[in-house]
């Protein structure tokens, strides 16, 4: 599992859940040729980052590109966290990886692509807005007993998600 990368996702239909299991730029029915070119050069960055673009400027200015051909699409950055949790101690406050980010909460995912995430799922603690954990402690209660199960095909890992949602950009006449 990668601990860090960016990803440039559309909105999962019917659902508030903005975290990292949805469908990605390259996996949209695109049509024209800029559009195309466009999901492969991310399909290109996403295998050249080993399941996550590395360059948040590159993936900055191609959902900057998809929001202008009218495609609703967001970067979001994900991050696992690298310290210990320890549910005694007080909750650290983070900054963001980049400027312009903001904390949108907690994922619960599986450490390979597509990112199967638990919170897509009944889960018994209350979602936020973002249809994502607002805290870790919950986030890493939830990954601990999914991850004591006997059967796993694979673990999951709790990660922030932080986002930036393009505005659509004014065009000068």
């Amino acid at each position: 599992m990668i601990d860090r990368g960016a990803l440039i996702l559309a909105p999962r239909e019917g659902s508030a859940y903005r975290g990292m299991f949805r469908p990605t730029l390259d996996g949209l029915h695109l049509t024209g040729k800029k559009a195309r070119a466009m999901g492969k050069a991310y399909t290109d960055a996403i295998v050249a980052g080993e399941g996550a673009l590395d360059d948040l400027d590159q993936a900055i200015s191609l959902c900057f590109q998809a929001t202008k051909m009218g495609i609703s699409v967001e970067v979001i950055v994900f991050e696992v966290p690298q310290d210990t949790w320890d549910p005694k101690k007080l909750p650290i406050l983070f900054n963001p990886p980049s400027e312009g980010l903001h904390l949108l909460g907690y994922d619960i995912v599986e450490g390979i692509e597509p990112y199967f995430s638990l919170l897509t799922q009944t889960v018994q603690f209350p979602l936020n807005e973002h249809g994502l954990l607002t805290q870790r402690a919950e986030a890493e209660q939830i990954a601990k007993t999914y991850n004591e199960k006997d059967n796993l095909e694979d673990s999951v890992f709790v990660t922030r998600i932080w986002a930036l949602t393009p505005t659509q950009p004014t065009l000068k006449k």
